[in-house]
Protein backbone atom coordinates (compact mmCIF):
# COMPACT_ATOMS: atom_id res chain seq x y z
CA UNK A 1 0.00 0.00 0.00
CA UNK A 2 3.17 2.28 0.63
CA UNK A 3 4.32 1.97 -2.80
CA UNK A 4 1.59 2.76 -4.23
CA UNK A 5 0.47 5.85 -2.15
CA UNK A 6 3.84 7.14 -3.00
CA UNK A 7 3.12 6.70 -6.78
CA UNK A 8 0.26 8.65 -6.20
CA UNK A 9 2.17 11.24 -4.57
CA UNK A 10 4.61 11.09 -7.45
CA UNK A 11 2.23 11.41 -9.82
CA UNK A 12 -0.05 14.45 -8.23
CA UNK A 13 -3.18 12.12 -8.56
CA UNK A 14 -5.84 13.28 -6.74
CA UNK A 15 -8.28 10.78 -7.99
CA UNK A 16 -9.86 9.12 -4.33
CA UNK A 17 -7.11 11.19 -1.82
CA UNK A 18 -7.45 13.44 0.52
CA UNK A 19 -3.99 15.00 1.45
CA UNK A 20 -3.83 16.88 4.55
CA UNK A 21 -0.87 18.92 6.07
CA UNK A 22 0.31 20.22 8.34
CA UNK A 23 -3.29 19.15 10.87
CA UNK A 24 -6.56 17.65 11.10
CA UNK A 25 -8.75 17.41 13.77
CA UNK A 26 -10.25 13.84 14.65
CA UNK A 27 -13.73 14.85 14.10
CA UNK A 28 -12.23 16.34 10.83
CA UNK A 29 -10.90 13.22 9.80
CA UNK A 30 -13.76 11.20 10.55
CA UNK A 31 -15.74 13.02 8.13
CA UNK A 32 -13.61 12.13 5.23
CA UNK A 33 -13.70 8.30 6.37
CA UNK A 34 -17.64 8.54 6.14
CA UNK A 35 -17.40 10.65 2.92
CA UNK A 36 -14.79 7.68 1.57
CA UNK A 37 -17.19 4.96 3.12
CA UNK A 38 -20.21 6.19 1.49
CA UNK A 39 -18.75 6.53 -2.34
CA UNK A 40 -16.04 4.36 -3.77
CA UNK A 41 -13.06 4.37 -0.78
CA UNK A 42 -9.83 6.33 -1.01
CA UNK A 43 -7.28 7.09 1.03
CA UNK A 44 -5.93 10.08 3.32
CA UNK A 45 -2.66 10.86 3.18
CA UNK A 46 -1.19 13.03 6.04
CA UNK A 47 2.37 14.62 5.89
CA UNK A 48 1.68 15.94 2.50
CA UNK A 49 0.90 19.47 1.13
CA UNK A 50 -1.68 19.92 -1.60
CA UNK A 51 -1.64 23.66 -2.68
CA UNK A 52 -4.27 22.72 -5.82
CA UNK A 53 -1.29 22.37 -8.36
CA UNK A 54 1.40 20.12 -6.66
CA UNK A 55 1.95 18.02 -3.98
CA UNK A 56 4.89 18.30 -1.69
CA UNK A 57 5.74 15.57 0.98
CA UNK A 58 6.71 17.37 4.28
CA UNK A 59 5.98 15.48 7.68
CA UNK A 60 3.46 14.25 9.41
CA UNK A 61 3.75 16.03 12.53
CA UNK A 62 0.46 15.40 14.91
CA UNK A 63 -0.71 12.34 16.37
CA UNK A 64 -3.93 10.87 15.11
CA UNK A 65 -6.03 9.31 18.16
CA UNK A 66 -7.77 6.71 16.39
CA UNK A 67 -10.05 5.21 19.19
CA UNK A 68 -11.19 9.38 19.48
CA UNK A 69 -12.00 9.13 15.70
CA UNK A 70 -13.70 5.83 15.77
CA UNK A 71 -15.56 7.11 18.78
CA UNK A 72 -17.45 9.71 15.85
CA UNK A 73 -18.34 6.68 13.36
CA UNK A 74 -20.73 3.80 12.61
CA UNK A 75 -18.91 1.02 14.51
CA UNK A 76 -19.08 -0.97 11.28
CA UNK A 77 -17.03 1.23 9.51
CA UNK A 78 -13.66 -0.27 7.87
CA UNK A 79 -10.44 1.28 7.70
CA UNK A 80 -7.00 1.54 8.50
CA UNK A 81 -4.13 3.55 9.24
CA UNK A 82 -0.28 3.03 9.00
CA UNK A 83 2.47 5.17 9.69
CA UNK A 84 5.35 4.71 7.56
CA UNK A 85 9.01 6.31 6.47
CA UNK A 86 9.43 7.76 2.99
CA UNK A 87 13.19 9.42 2.58
CA UNK A 88 13.84 9.79 5.65
CA UNK A 89 9.90 11.73 6.46
CA UNK A 90 7.32 10.31 8.72
CA UNK A 91 4.19 10.08 7.06
CA UNK A 92 1.29 8.36 7.62
CA UNK A 93 -2.17 6.97 5.72
CA UNK A 94 -5.70 6.06 6.64
CA UNK A 95 -6.73 3.69 3.71
CA UNK A 96 -11.03 3.44 4.06
CA UNK A 97 -13.32 0.48 2.45
CA UNK A 98 -15.97 1.34 0.61
CA UNK A 99 -19.09 0.04 2.96
CA UNK A 100 -22.63 -1.42 2.02
CA UNK A 101 -23.83 0.10 4.80
CA UNK A 102 -23.75 4.00 5.10
CA UNK A 103 -21.39 5.19 7.34
CA UNK A 104 -21.99 8.15 9.54
CA UNK A 105 -19.92 10.57 11.65
CA UNK A 106 -21.45 11.70 14.42
CA UNK A 107 -25.04 10.93 13.01
CA UNK A 108 -24.71 12.64 10.17
CA UNK A 109 -23.83 10.83 6.43
CA UNK A 110 -20.95 12.40 4.68
CA UNK A 111 -20.01 12.36 0.43
CA UNK A 112 -17.77 14.37 -1.49
CA UNK A 113 -18.68 16.84 -4.34
CA UNK A 114 -17.49 17.20 -7.57
CA UNK A 115 -14.48 19.37 -6.37
CA UNK A 116 -14.07 16.32 -3.44
CA UNK A 117 -15.31 18.85 -0.65
CA UNK A 118 -16.86 16.92 2.07
CA UNK A 119 -20.44 17.52 2.18
CA UNK A 120 -23.46 16.01 3.77
CA UNK A 121 -25.38 13.47 2.38
CA UNK A 122 -28.81 14.07 1.31
CA UNK A 123 -31.32 11.59 0.68
CA UNK A 124 -33.75 11.79 -2.55
CA UNK A 125 -36.84 11.43 -0.94
CA UNK A 126 -39.24 9.25 -3.70
CA UNK A 127 -42.72 8.61 -3.46
CA UNK A 128 -43.93 5.70 -4.72
CA UNK A 129 -47.76 5.29 -6.68
CA UNK A 130 -49.09 2.58 -7.86
CA UNK A 131 -52.32 0.22 -7.51
CA UNK A 132 -53.09 -1.62 -5.14
CA UNK A 133 -53.15 -5.21 -7.39
CA UNK A 134 -49.43 -4.11 -8.94
CA UNK A 135 -47.94 -4.29 -5.42
CA UNK A 136 -45.97 -7.14 -6.99
CA UNK A 137 -44.39 -4.24 -9.33
CA UNK A 138 -44.05 -2.26 -6.67
CA UNK A 139 -42.21 -4.39 -4.39
CA UNK A 140 -39.77 -4.75 -7.25
CA UNK A 141 -39.49 -1.20 -8.17
CA UNK A 142 -38.95 -0.69 -4.80
CA UNK A 143 -35.74 -2.84 -4.14
CA UNK A 144 -34.22 -2.35 -7.57
CA UNK A 145 -34.01 1.35 -6.53
CA UNK A 146 -32.54 1.24 -3.31
CA UNK A 147 -30.26 -1.56 -4.80
CA UNK A 148 -28.92 0.72 -7.25
CA UNK A 149 -28.62 4.11 -4.82
CA UNK A 150 -26.24 3.01 -1.88
CA UNK A 151 -28.88 4.45 0.51
CA UNK A 152 -28.93 7.68 -0.69
CA UNK A 153 -33.03 7.47 -1.52
CA UNK A 154 -35.79 6.90 0.72
CA UNK A 155 -38.55 5.58 -0.75
CA UNK A 156 -42.51 6.48 0.76
CA UNK A 157 -45.35 3.88 -0.14
CA UNK A 158 -48.90 2.76 0.35
CA UNK A 159 -49.75 6.68 1.70
CA UNK A 160 -52.01 6.60 -1.13
CA UNK A 161 -54.13 4.19 1.05
CA UNK A 162 -55.86 7.39 2.57
CA UNK A 163 -59.42 7.92 1.33
CA UNK A 164 -60.32 11.21 -0.25
CA UNK A 165 -62.92 11.40 2.18
CA UNK A 166 -60.21 12.11 4.75
CA UNK A 167 -57.65 15.40 4.28
CA UNK A 168 -57.07 15.49 0.67
CA UNK A 169 -55.24 18.67 1.40
CA UNK A 170 -52.58 16.93 3.38
CA UNK A 171 -52.64 14.08 1.31
CA UNK A 172 -51.43 15.85 -1.80
CA UNK A 173 -48.93 17.89 0.48
CA UNK A 174 -47.79 14.58 1.55
CA UNK A 175 -46.47 13.90 -1.79
CA UNK A 176 -45.41 16.84 -2.84
CA UNK A 177 -42.73 17.23 -0.22
CA UNK A 178 -41.23 14.36 -1.98
CA UNK A 179 -38.25 15.06 -4.52
CA UNK A 180 -40.01 12.52 -7.35
CA UNK A 181 -42.86 10.43 -7.66
CA UNK A 182 -42.48 7.36 -9.35
CA UNK A 183 -46.07 5.91 -10.86
CA UNK A 184 -46.25 1.97 -12.16
CA UNK A 185 -49.01 2.80 -14.44
CA UNK A 186 -51.28 -0.23 -15.44
CA UNK A 187 -54.46 -0.73 -16.61
CA UNK A 188 -55.66 -0.58 -12.80
CA UNK A 189 -53.96 2.38 -12.62
CA UNK A 190 -55.89 4.41 -15.21
CA UNK A 191 -59.09 3.34 -13.65
CA UNK A 192 -58.14 4.17 -9.96
CA UNK A 193 -59.94 6.90 -8.65
CA UNK A 194 -57.48 7.50 -6.21
CA UNK A 195 -54.34 7.23 -8.27
CA UNK A 196 -55.75 9.18 -11.50
CA UNK A 197 -56.76 12.24 -9.76
CA UNK A 198 -53.36 12.30 -7.83
CA UNK A 199 -51.59 12.33 -11.13
CA UNK A 200 -53.39 14.96 -12.38
CA UNK A 201 -53.28 17.14 -9.42
CA UNK A 202 -49.28 16.66 -9.65
CA UNK A 203 -49.26 17.11 -13.49
CA UNK A 204 -50.57 20.61 -13.40
CA UNK A 205 -48.02 21.64 -11.18
CA UNK A 206 -45.26 23.20 -13.67
CA UNK A 207 -42.68 22.78 -10.51
CA UNK A 208 -43.08 19.22 -10.21
CA UNK A 209 -44.04 17.89 -13.85
CA UNK A 210 -40.41 17.09 -14.68
CA UNK A 211 -39.90 15.14 -11.13
CA UNK A 212 -42.82 12.41 -12.17
CA UNK A 213 -41.53 9.38 -13.65
CA UNK A 214 -43.73 6.61 -15.30
CA UNK A 215 -43.60 3.26 -15.49
CA UNK A 216 -45.88 1.94 -18.33
CA UNK A 217 -47.07 -2.04 -17.66
CA UNK A 218 -47.47 -4.59 -20.67
CA UNK A 219 -49.27 -7.54 -21.40
CA UNK A 220 -45.54 -9.44 -21.20
CA UNK A 221 -45.26 -8.35 -17.73
CA UNK A 222 -48.03 -10.13 -16.22
CA UNK A 223 -45.49 -13.12 -15.48
CA UNK A 224 -44.45 -11.54 -12.43
CA UNK A 225 -48.23 -10.99 -11.23
CA UNK A 226 -49.86 -14.28 -9.17
CA UNK A 227 -53.26 -13.87 -10.92
CA UNK A 228 -52.22 -14.32 -14.69
CA UNK A 229 -55.81 -13.73 -15.32
CA UNK A 230 -56.22 -9.93 -14.34
CA UNK A 231 -55.41 -7.17 -17.56
CA UNK A 232 -52.10 -5.58 -16.79
CA UNK A 233 -51.27 -3.49 -19.45
CA UNK A 234 -51.69 0.30 -20.13
CA UNK A 235 -52.86 0.19 -22.95
CA UNK A 236 -51.54 4.20 -24.36
CA UNK A 237 -50.43 3.30 -27.57
CA UNK A 238 -53.31 2.37 -29.51
CA UNK A 239 -56.41 3.20 -30.59
CA UNK A 240 -57.88 1.51 -27.27
CA UNK A 241 -56.15 4.73 -25.14
CA UNK A 242 -59.81 6.73 -26.23
CA UNK A 243 -61.32 3.82 -23.89
CA UNK A 244 -59.80 4.89 -20.34
CA UNK A 245 -61.41 8.86 -21.50
CA UNK A 246 -65.02 6.98 -22.15
CA UNK A 247 -64.51 5.00 -18.87
CA UNK A 248 -63.98 8.48 -16.83
CA UNK A 249 -66.87 9.87 -18.74
CA UNK A 250 -69.35 7.01 -17.46
CA UNK A 251 -67.83 7.06 -14.07
CA UNK A 252 -69.08 11.17 -13.33
CA UNK A 253 -72.28 10.17 -15.74
CA UNK A 254 -73.16 7.62 -13.12
CA UNK A 255 -72.41 9.27 -10.03
CA UNK A 256 -73.98 12.42 -11.24
CA UNK A 257 -77.41 10.00 -11.65
CA UNK A 258 -77.22 9.55 -8.22
CA UNK A 259 -77.06 13.31 -7.27
CA UNK A 260 -80.02 13.37 -9.00
CA UNK A 261 -81.88 11.16 -7.09
CA UNK A 262 -80.18 11.92 -3.38
CA UNK A 263 -82.21 14.81 -1.36
CA UNK A 264 -80.33 14.24 1.96
CA UNK A 265 -78.22 17.61 1.86
CA UNK A 266 -75.09 15.50 3.40
CA UNK A 267 -74.73 12.66 1.23
CA UNK A 268 -75.56 15.30 -1.77
CA UNK A 269 -72.46 17.23 -0.89
CA UNK A 270 -70.66 13.96 -0.41
CA UNK A 271 -71.85 13.09 -3.64
CA UNK A 272 -71.29 16.53 -5.55
CA UNK A 273 -67.43 16.43 -4.25
CA UNK A 274 -67.24 13.23 -6.13
CA UNK A 275 -68.26 14.40 -9.42
CA UNK A 276 -66.12 16.91 -9.26
CA UNK A 277 -62.96 14.52 -8.75
CA UNK A 278 -64.17 12.57 -11.68
CA UNK A 279 -65.12 15.50 -13.86
CA UNK A 280 -61.13 16.88 -12.99
CA UNK A 281 -59.85 13.16 -14.25
CA UNK A 282 -62.09 13.59 -17.40
CA UNK A 283 -60.48 16.94 -18.16
CA UNK A 284 -57.46 15.66 -17.78
CA UNK A 285 -56.85 11.98 -18.45
CA UNK A 286 -56.75 12.26 -22.39
CA UNK A 287 -53.46 15.02 -22.16
CA UNK A 288 -52.05 12.49 -19.70
CA UNK A 289 -52.55 9.44 -22.27
CA UNK A 290 -51.01 11.22 -24.95
CA UNK A 291 -47.89 12.14 -23.22
CA UNK A 292 -47.26 8.60 -21.80
CA UNK A 293 -48.10 7.69 -25.89
CA UNK A 294 -45.48 10.40 -26.88
CA UNK A 295 -42.73 8.57 -24.58
CA UNK A 296 -43.13 10.42 -21.34
CA UNK A 297 -43.07 7.01 -19.80
CA UNK A 298 -40.60 4.30 -19.79
CA UNK A 299 -41.54 0.57 -19.92
CA UNK A 300 -41.01 -1.59 -17.15
CA UNK A 301 -39.75 -4.26 -19.22
CA UNK A 302 -36.59 -1.94 -20.47
CA UNK A 303 -36.26 -0.68 -16.61
CA UNK A 304 -36.39 -4.10 -15.61
CA UNK A 305 -33.96 -5.23 -17.92
CA UNK A 306 -31.26 -2.09 -17.28
CA UNK A 307 -31.61 -2.83 -13.40
CA UNK A 308 -33.62 0.53 -13.29
CA UNK A 309 -30.25 2.29 -13.59
CA UNK A 310 -32.32 5.18 -15.57
CA UNK A 311 -34.14 5.72 -12.53
CA UNK A 312 -31.15 5.22 -9.79
CA UNK A 313 -29.12 7.70 -12.16
CA UNK A 314 -31.85 10.73 -11.94
CA UNK A 315 -32.39 10.11 -8.31
CA UNK A 316 -28.40 10.11 -7.63
CA UNK A 317 -28.11 13.59 -9.23
CA UNK A 318 -30.92 15.52 -7.65
CA UNK A 319 -28.75 16.79 -5.11
CA UNK A 320 -25.48 17.39 -7.28
CA UNK A 321 -28.62 19.94 -8.71
CA UNK A 322 -29.30 21.67 -5.96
Amino acid sequence: MIDFIMKKVEQSDRNNIIYIHPVASEETISKYISAFSNSEGGFIVFGVKDDGKRLTVRKFAFTIDENVVRSFLDEHVECSIVTFEYRGTTLACIKVNKSNVEIKSKNVAYIFDKNMEVIELLKTKVFLSYCHNDSCIADIVEQKTLENTNGRVVISRDINKLKFKDSLDEYMQTIKDHDYVISIVSDGYLRSLNCMYEVSELMRDSKYYEKLLFVIMSDKDIEHYDNKEMIVKADVYSINRFDYISFWENEKRAVDAKVEKIKNPALMLELTEESRRREFITLNVGAFIEKLKDGLGVSFQNMYSSDFNEFASILLNHNNKT
